[in-house]
């Protein structure tokens, strides 16, 4: 069995005409053959005009871009040795690249019994590397939306205080679509097309999963934010996704750190240090948590047939057209956050509403239990998913069992067995979780911005 020995992070090219930049990789094996990947990224709504600036003030985003993308294709076969053909590092910078792939990649390690330490060592110059200057007329403000409540509940928050802002959708599905049509703001959008041998080889060599999406994001917004002169880029991530899975040779395993506050503030001092440092990028939910996400997006009614957190709809394309050409959004009903989510808005709306949504009572389906049992933090770790901690759940069931409306449902009565009634041990639970009175936190540049008149 051939062994690789090194990935190469090669060049970038750009089709000013068709806003197209294609990104290309190279894994070398031992036994002297190698595999070529390219990844290509459609920046759309973008003129011949707006791609004339990137020569040299888009290099930094387009060489971190080639490094978050490139992730996709080291995975396969996790080399040793890493190379950057076509540009350098100065040290900090390749420091944080090392923390980055070694925690952003921490849940594909443990899956495939890697050991990590000592395995990622991006190399470096001594030359300090400096950002591009700030552009004067950037002003414009993009939320990143992805279908999901999270990003509803910013929007309309935003929208209730009258700012400003444009919708950025990173994909191309239709719930995206649908949702990003009732928000009503302006539409941009990047579309990723990812090498097809990528797909092969993971299902032939079974790769497990575990990438921080939310690092592409990011790093793709804010290419798209300097090509069209936007200055604040908003996230929709949650106080759950701070909280780890399990520990694996030292490293605290969270499948969601890529939306942490740990990985938000890495990725800003980045970007100010290398890439513009006018460029602000927050979430201004942080201090909420998933179930009080939940709590706020259950009023907005209008939504309750676009949304969908569950991510199948990325994977599952055929299934997502047929849902929504039944006028609902597509919920695969297997995996942990369909069954996280229909527990917490079980909490907060009608039985009838919440089993619309989902198409099916899953507190009625006896085949969740185990993963019931986890997701309550009654046995093993919390799943591989974005979902929030066992505390919330317990609220939310607590909730549900209050209202007495699935009273006779496998869930209710493994909760009620797990849970005995306790006031207050649920009411101390609750103060931690539920917060109706917080308020959307902003950076003082971004207030002092809305602030200045246009």
């Amino acid at each position: 069995m051939r062994h690789a020995t090194r990935f190469i992070f090669g060049s970038y090219s750009i089709d000013a005409t068709t806003s197209v930049v294609t990104f290309s990789y190279v894994t070398e094996f031992d036994d002297g053959t190698q595999i070529t990947f390219t990844d290509q990224l459609w920046f759309g709504q973008t003129t011949t005009a707006e791609w004339s600036v990137a020569a040299d003030t888009m290099r930094p985003a387009f060489e971190s871009l080639s490094l978050i993308l490139g992730g996709t294709y080291w995975k396969l076969h996790a080399a040793p040795v890493l190379n950057t053909e076509a540009f350098t590092l100065d040290h900090d910078q390749a420091q944080f690249w090392n923390d980055l792939y070694t925690k952003g990649f921490g849940e594909f390690f443990y899956r495939s019994h890697i050991d990590f330490r000592g395995l990622v060592s991006f190399p470096f110059s001594e030359h300090i590397l400096a950002p591009t200057k700030p552009r004067p007329d950037a002003h414009g403000i993009l939320l990143a939306l992805g279908g999901g409540k999270d990003s509803i509940v910013v929007a309309e928050a935003l929208k209730g205080v009258s700012v400003p802002f444009e919708t950025l959708v990173l994909g191309n599905t239709a719930i995206q679509h649908n949702v990003a049509r009732i928000v009503g703001k302006p539409l941009r959008s990047i579309i990723r097309t990812r090498d097809p041998r990528a797909a092969h080889i993971t299902k032939q060599q079974n790769v497990q999963p575990g990438y921080p999406f939310v690092c592409a994001v990011i790093l793709e917004a804010v290419t798209y934010a300097m090509l069209h002169g936007h200055r604040y880029i908003i996230l929709a991530n949650e106080g759950s996704a701070d909280n780890g899975n399990l520990e694996y040779r030292g490293l605290t395993v969270n499948h969601q750190w890529s939306k942490s506050s740990e990985c938000e503030a890495m990725m800003q001092r980045y970007i100010t240090q290398y890439i513009r440092p006018d460029i602000i990028v927050f979430s201004p939910i942080r201090q909420l948590s998933e179930i009080e996400m939940v709590r706020r997006f259950a009023g907005y009614r209008e939504y309750f047939n676009a949304f969908s957190s569950c991510n199948m709809n990325f994977f599952s394309p055929r299934s997502v057209l047929e849902t929504a050409r039944r006028g609902h959004a597509y919920w695969c009903n297997r995996c942990p956050k369909c069954l996280f989510m229909f527990a917490c808005l079980a909490a907060f709306l009608p039985k009838e509403d919440v089993i619309d949504i989902f198409g099916k009572n899953l507190f009625a389906d006896a085949t969740f239990e185990p993963l019931l049992r986890r997701l309550l933090g009654l046995e093993g770790f919390k799943p591989f998913e974005c979902v929030g901690t066992p505390d919330e759940l317990i609220v939310a069931m607590h909730r549900v069992r209050e209202s007495k409306s699935f009273a006779n449902d496998f869930a209710m009565k493994l909760f009620e067995k797990a849970f005995p009634q306790n006031a207050e041990f649920f009411l101390n639970l609750e103060r931690g979780v539920i917060t109706p009175d917080a308020s959307l936190t902003m950076p003082h540049a971004f207030t002092q911005f809305m602030k200045t008149p246009m």
